[in-house]
Order: structure tokens, then sequence, then C-alpha cells
């Protein structure tokens, strides 16, 4: 099975994350104002963060479907799409909204399927959300 992990962020805005928080009424899984220095998860050393986001993980532990991971996302992001219209100008002027997919592919493991209905691609253009696939 392929090695497959989804996030939903918000990212590139002016501000604190939590002041997001505060806002949307959920604490993230993860979450860094811009230029925190935060140590590297491999290999080692250290970097600064070039832009503030803010970030909560599919809870999904295992599946080689990918619709799953984005459906999971979905559902959590629902409780709380209607006060990101709250969000402040200074925040959401220059923030995007993006699903994340990480697919660690394996040479030994069947290729992940993705299936996505109507209703999903409609939720995330409606809401501006940008889907995004990241293969390694």
């Amino acid at each position: 099975m392929a090695n497959i992990r989804a996030y939903f962020t918000i990212a590139g805005f002016a501000g604190h994350p939590s002041e997001v928080t505060k806002i949307l009424g959920i604490e993230p899984d993860d979450s860094a104002p811009s230029g925190e220095r935060r140590k590297r998860q491999a290999g080692g050393g250290y970097y600064d963060v070039k832009e503030s986001f803010w970030e909560i993980r599919s809870g999904i532990e295992e599946s080689n479907s990918i619709e799953d991971y984005i459906e999971d996302l979905v559902q959590k992001i629902k409780e709380f799409i209607p006060r990101l219209a709250n969000i402040p100008g200074p925040i959401k002027e220059n923030a995007e909204f993006n699903i994340v997919v990480v697919i660690g592919i394996r040479p030994e493991a069947p290729l992940p399927g993705l299936i996505l209905r109507p209703d999903t691609m409609n939720f995330l253009s409606q809401n501006g959300i940008t889907l995004v696939f990241d293969m390694n």
C-alpha cells in the first residue's frame, strides 16, 4: 500500500495562526507564524518558516483510496467553513486554502486510486479550496 497522508492548510497569510484558531474555534494539528525557527524532521538542522500556516490532518490511518483522506478532511472543514468568512481582510488577503495529499510511492505497492464525487469537487470549488498532490 502506498504511504498516504493528507491535510487541510491555510497558508501564506499575514498575522499569527492563533488568530485563525480563535476565529475557527478548532485547534490545529500544526501551525506556525512566519519566521518561526523549526527543527527539520529529517536530516537534522533548522529552518525558518517562510509563510504563516495553520493545518489540520486527516484522521485516516491507512487506506489505498485517496478519496477517503479527502472526504475525512471535507467533513472536518464543513464544521468551520462558515466561520472562514469571519477571517479579517489582512489575514485572508493572501491566504491560500489547500487540501494537500502526499503520496509516498513504493515500487512493491499498488498505486492508490482516486475518484472524487461531484459534490466533493463542488464543495472544494465553492469554498476556494485547491487540491494539491505531492507524489514522491
